[in-house]
């Protein structure tokens, strides 16, 4: 069964790009764990050793749960999927969900932690970082993903038992996470990198070895089903808003759980890197990052919000509807814009609490990036945002767009001089051209579906 699922995800991914395509996402982590290794020295000479041990550990314990709530609460609900139809297999459905989570950690690991080893691995060739040093640093990493991916799955087993349960789990892990941040709580992971003690390496794997029995078993056997009826707002969006596809995306967002899990996978999780970010200047004495640099981080994210709302619709149906493929892709972007506004707002606003001054220039400066990524994006792959992932060409387009400018915004808003300022006034000229252009070649380019 295993081999079915593997070979499910496969033709689902051939399925929205190309065979060789699937190779981009590992190039690039191979490329940057290569370049990465090569300013080995320069990093270190910013972070210290513990910074930085505790930045990547978290990163890929969060990464790691990440992915495995939307594998599992994100994908669950697909149409003729292995899961959906575990009820008619010949397996139970918990044996189902533990193949898709068996799954899941082979194929990122193929994707994430094997193209990085390798990328650290050549870069010893071209920088001061030994085969031990790697092998362990990259142990730890999967061992910190492995443990995320045992909690997400954890809390889907719990979720399809109790909302309330579920809520419970994924405050107290939130909580964990911040209060291991401060130094309160420690990391089993963390140890072992820090100390190379094997204890602290086979406690962790303890951890992982007793979380995946305890999901498999509190997944239930049959899924409970949400009452959607209640929460039918059409009317009301359509008279807020004016416009009746306007509505009907906001309404489909909302019931269909966009904002639900963009709190869970963006709101939380920024939120928790922005503490994580405080306390590094807080470490070293210094700014390194402000509330202008830290808006770009947010506008960077919000991406993924758009991705949620172009995953949950059914788009074959509009083409027999007096829509245009732009019209659509045009409504996308609004609730995007407005859901975005919802979640982020009130982390900028109390991230310059203290800096009163910055307020609106952080606001002006999220709303610029966020509208030079979202027109980009959406010039690019359409209402299928999932096409754009695996597409060599799109990829380099979207880099070379984004790279350059983000650089020169996040260089020039680390110290705000006269010189930062008027690098930050050419830059923003420049996307703004860059985002009317955006938005008219998007109703040019998607007309049909």
């Amino acid at each position: 069964m295993l081999e079915f699922y593997l070979r499910e995800e496969y033709r689902h991914h051939i399925y929205i790009a190309k065979k060789f395509s699937l190779l981009i996402f590992p190039a690039y982590v191979f490329l940057s764990s290569l370049f990465a290794s090569y300013f080995s020295t320069y990093i270190f000479s910013i972070f210290s050793y513990a910074n930085f041990i505790k930045l990547m550990l978290i990163s890929t314990l969060l990464y790691g749960f990440g992915v495995s709530s939307f594998e599992f609460l994100g994908r669950s609900g697909e149409k003729g999927s292995l899961l959906t139809i575990s009820s008619l297999l010949p397996i139970s459905p918990r044996k189902s969900y533990f193949y898709a989570f068996l799954r899941d950690i082979i194929y990122y690991s193929s994707l994430f932690i094997l193209p990085l080893y390798l990328g650290l691995l050549a870069g010893t060739l071209i920088s001061s970082l030994t085969v031990s040093q790697v092998s362990i640093f990259v142990l730890s990493l999967f061992v910190s993903m492995l443990i995320g991916y045992s909690l997400g799955y954890l809390s889907f087993a719990l979720e399809g038992r109790s909302r309330l349960l579920y809520l419970i789990f994924i405050v107290s892990f939130l909580l964990y996470v911040l209060l291991f941040l401060l130094n309160i709580v420690p990391f089993t992971v963390e140890l072992f990198q820090r100390g190379k003690e094997s204890l602290w390496l086979g406690i962790s794997i303890i951890v992982v070895a007793s979380l995946i029995p305890a999901a498999y078993f509190l997944t239930p056997l049959e899924r409970r089903r949400s009452e959607r009826r209640r929460n039918f707002r059409y009317l009301l969006y359509l008279r807020i808003f004016h416009k009746p596809l306007l509505a009907k995306i906001m309404e489909d967002a909302v019931r269909g759980g966009v904002v639900y899990k963009s709190v869970l996978t963006y709101f939380f999780p920024m939120l928790l890197l922005f503490l994580f970010i405080r306390l590094i200047n807080m470490a070293m004495n210094t700014q390194i990052y402000n509330s202008l640099s830290l808006s770009l981080m947010l506008s960077l994210f919000s991406v993924v919000i758009y991705s949620w709302l172009t995953v949950i619709e059914d788009f074959g149906y509009f083409q027999t509807l007096p829509f245009t493929a732009s019209e659509i892709i045009y409504a996308l972007i609004h609730v995007h814009i407005i859901l975005i506004s919802v979640i982020s707002l009130p982390i900028l606003i109390i991230f310059n609490v203290a800096t009163p001054t910055l307020i609106f220039p952080s606001i002006a400066l999220f709303y610029l990036t966020s509208l030079y990524l979202i027109s980009l994006t959406a010039n690019l792959s359409g209402y299928r945002i999932n096409s754009m992932l695996f597409n060599p060409g799109i990829v380099l387009r979207f880099s070379i767009y984004t790279l350059i400018p983000g650089m020169i915004l996040l260089v020039a808003s680390t110290e705000i001089s006269l010189l930062s300022i008027i690098t930050m006034g050419i830059t923003a000229g420049a996307m703004i051209l860059v985002i009317i252009r955006n938005f008219r070649k998007i109703k040019e380019k998607w007309k049909y579906f």
